[in-house]
């Protein structure tokens, strides 16, 4: 967060993120007892894309590995027939029995024909030995579309949502962004008069929620700035 503009007749607070409907910009700020002078202050916003980090890790070619997994049980449907203790094949959704106390996997992307050894103690999942290798981790940003359409605005912990929607005329909503680097500007939205008592010398909180209309509890994101520009009847702080 930064504050600029101090000992002026208007100073402005001001801070950006990701954000998202869990994750919300919250602007936490101090009033002096020396800004008696305080009449309004208007906050500004403007939404743009959101980025996210992606991590991956490269495969190296074809290659498997062996793990072990804890002590468990298995509970098995077979169809109309059971496994033959004489080494019958009885097939399972995934699983194909091969004889005594030895289970196959059918094969997947993955694992190709493990075997899984459950003859008591932890069970031992084998595939074909490789060498010792190492696997990069890549890590890489990618910019995405903002995909909400209307905010949550609450000050001091209440929410003025519907206060501002019906003074602003619906001001909180917004249109979707249509392709990358678009913005969506909210301007000069005064919550002065939602700031809890006492005002002077005392910190207070705006926090910005984004959301989708009709589904408020639906995980959205953008990036988000917000501006907040307090203005005295003269003199400064």
């Amino acid at each position: 967060m930064q504050i600029t503009g101090r000992n002026l007749g208007i100073w402005q607070i001001s801070q950006d993120k990701n954000v998202s409907t869990e994750v919300p910009l919250r602007m936490r700020f101090f009033i002096p007892p020396t800004a008696s002078g305080l009449r309004n202050m208007p906050l500004s916003i403007s939404i743009t894309d959101y980025e996210t980090y992606s991590r991956s890790a490269s495969s190296d070619g074809d290659h498997t590995h062996s793990i072990v997994i804890p002590n468990h049980t298995h509970n098995f449907s077979f169809y109309e027939y059971g496994p033959s203790l004489d080494g019958g094949k009885a097939y399972l959704i995934g699983l194909q029995y091969t004889g005594r106390g030895e289970i196959s996997y059918i094969a997947d992307k993955h694992v190709t024909n493990p075997i899984v050894s459950a003859a008591g103690g932890s069970t031992e999942v084998t595939t074909p030995t490789s060498d010792q290798h190492t696997h990069d981790v890549i890590s890489e940003l990618t910019t995405h579309m903002y995909d909400c359409d209307t905010l949550s605005l609450s000050v001091d912990g209440v929410n003025i949502t519907p206060d501002i929607q019906s003074e602003y005329g619906n001001i909180l909503d917004m249109v979707p962004a249509s392709e990358l680097g678009t913005y969506y500007d909210i301007t000069d939205v005064d919550v002065y008069p939602y700031l809890s008592t006492p005002i002077l010398n005392a910190w207070h909180t705006v926090e910005i929620t984004p959301q989708l209309i009709g589904f408020p509890d639906t995980t959205v994101n953008c990036y988000m700035y917000a501006y907040l520009s307090p203005e005295l009847k003269g003199g400064g702080i």
